[in-house]
C-alpha cells in the first residue's frame, strides 16, 4: 500500500506567501503543513487559529534547532526560496532520508549567479566591497549555498533555462519540475477591470540594479513619448540605489518622473499598474513575472529583454511582446489591437490558472513520492 507522505512547506514572510499557501490547501490540504520564518507572529495569528498545521518559527536565537525538529516529522520539504536562513540549515543537516524541494522565488538562484560573475544584472543588491564583505559572501555562496544546493532532490522552477544556469555554476543532483504560483486567477481576483485605462508607461518594478533604469533612462531621453507619466516602483530593494534613481528620474524628466516609494496594498498598486498603457521590463533575468502577466492581461505592451529568459516563454508560448533594447523608438506610442489582447489573454489562462497549477502540482508530487522511495 502506498504511504502517504508528510508535506512541509518554509516559507519567507512575504507578501506572496498567503496567496501560496491557499493555493496549496485549496490543491489538498492533507498531510500538509506550512511553517513561516518571520520577527513575529502578528500578521499570521489568524492562520495559528485556524489552521493546526500551521506555525510560525521565529528567527534568531535557537531557529536552526527548531527547524531540524520541524523537518524531522517530515518525508518532502518544500523551501519557498532558498533563502540564507534555510541554506544553512540544509548544508548541516545530516538526514539523507527527506526529499528536498528548492521552490524559486527569482533572488535565491540570481544573486548566487551574480556572485559567480555570471552576469552583473542579475544582482538585487549593490555589490559590496572591502576585505569582510568578501569573506562573508565567500562564505554564504561557496560553502553554504555551494553544500545546501547539492542536497536539493528537485528545483521547483517555472524556466528550465533557470535550472540550465544553477547546472552551470553548481554541481548538483536534483531534477527539474515546472510550476508556477500566484496563479493568473490570484491576480485576477484583485483587479477592478479587466483593461488598462490610461496611458502612462511603467518602469521596472523595484530598486534593484536588475532593473536598469539608468540604461533606460537613457533611450527615453531619445525619445517623444509625449510627456506621459513614468511610473517607477522603487518601495523595496536597495535603499542606496533607490535615492540615487530618484534622484536622476528627477533631474532627467521633471513632473513626469513618478515614483511609487511606499509599501501599498495589492489592489491599489493594481489600479497604478492599470493606469498604464506600456511597460518596459528590461531585466536580463527572470524578474517581476507576476506584473508582467497581469499587464499583458490588461491588454498593455509590455517591452522585455531580449536576455530574459521571460521573453523567450512567453514568445514560444505564442504571446506578443516587445524587445526593451530595440522596439522603444517605434513603438512605445502605439497600442496593441484588440485581436492580439484577446490572443495573449487566451494564452496566459491557458497557462497559468489555478487548473494548470493543480495538474503539474500533481505531476510534482508523484515525482516526489519516487524520489523519497529511492531514499528509503
Amino acid at each position: 500500500m502506498k504511504k502517504a507522505l508528510k508535506y512541509v512547506h518554509i516559507y519567507d514572510d512575504d507578501k506572496i506567501t498567503e496567496a501560496s499557501i491557499k493555493l496549496f490547501l485549496e490543491f489538498n490540504a492533507e498531510n500538509q503543513a506550512f511553517i513561516i520564518l518571520a520577527h513575529d507572529t502578528l500578521r499570521w495569528d489568524k492562520y495559528i487559529e485556524e489552521h493546526s498545521n500551521f506555525k510560525v518559527l521565529i528567527i534568531g536565537g535557537d531557529l536552526q534547532k527548531k527547524l531540524k525538529e520541524e523537518i524531522a516529522k517530515h518525508d518532502v520539504i518544500f523551501f519557498h526560496p532558498l533563502s540564507f536562513v534555510k541554506a544553512k540549515f540544509l548544508s548541516s543537516f545530516k538526514s539523507s532520508k527527506q526529499v528536498f524541494v528548492w521552490v524559486l522565488w527569482g533572488y535565491d538562484l540570481y544573486n548566487i549567479a551574480n556572485y559567480f560573475g555570471f552576469n552583473d544584472d542579475y544582482g538585487t543588491t549593490v555589490k559590496r566591497t572591502g576585505l569582510k564583505a568578501k569573506i562573508q559572501d565567500y562564505y554564504s555562496y561557496k560553502v553554504i549555498y555551494k553544500k545546501a544546493i547539492q542536497k536539493i532532490d528537485m528545483c521547483y522552477f517555472l524556466l528550465e533555462e533557470d535550472f540550465n544556469l544553477l547546472s552551470s555554476l553548481i554541481k548538483h543532483k536534483a531534477v527539474w519540475r515546472s510550476n508556477i504560483y500566484p496563479t493568473l486567477d490570484y491576480y485576477i481576483d484583485h483587479l477592478s477591470s479587466h483593461d488598462f485605462d490610461g496611458d502612462s508607461i511603467l518602469i521596472g518594478n523595484s530598486s534593484t540594479p536588475s532593473n536598469k533604469h539608468q540604461y533606460i533612462f537613457s533611450k527615453l531621453e531619445k525619445i517623444d513619448f509625449n510627456n506621459r507619466k513614468l511610473i517607477c516602483p522603487l518601495s523595496y530593494g536597495e535603499n542606496a540605489y533607490r535615492d540615487s534613481i530618484l534622484k536622476i528620474g528627477t533631474e532627467k524628466f521633471g513632473d513626469t518622473f513618478t515614483p511609487i516609494t511606499d509599501f501599498i496594498p495589492l489592489k491599489e498598486y493594481m489600479d497604478i499598474v492599470r493606469s498604464c498603457s506600456h511597460a518596459i521590463m528590461p531585466h536580463d533575468r527572470q524578474q517581476a513575472f507576476g506584473t508582467i502577466v497581469i499587464l499583458l492581461y490588461f491588454g498593455c505592451k509590455v517591452f522585455l529583454s531580449t536576455e530574459s529568459p521571460i521573453y523567450g516563454w512567453l514568445k514560444v508560448n505564442g504571446i506578443k511582446i516587445y524587445c526593451a533594447e530595440k522596439d522603444l523608438e517605434l513603438e512605445i506610442n502605439s497600442s496593441l489591437d484588440s485581436s492580439t489582447i484577446a490572443t495573449n489573454r487566451k494564452h496566459l489562462e491557458k497557462l497559468l490558472s489555478n487548473e494548470a497549477f493543480s495538474e503539474n502540482q500533481k505531476a510534482i508530487m508523484d515525482k516526489c513520492y519516487s524520489l523519497w522511495i529511492n531514499k528509503n
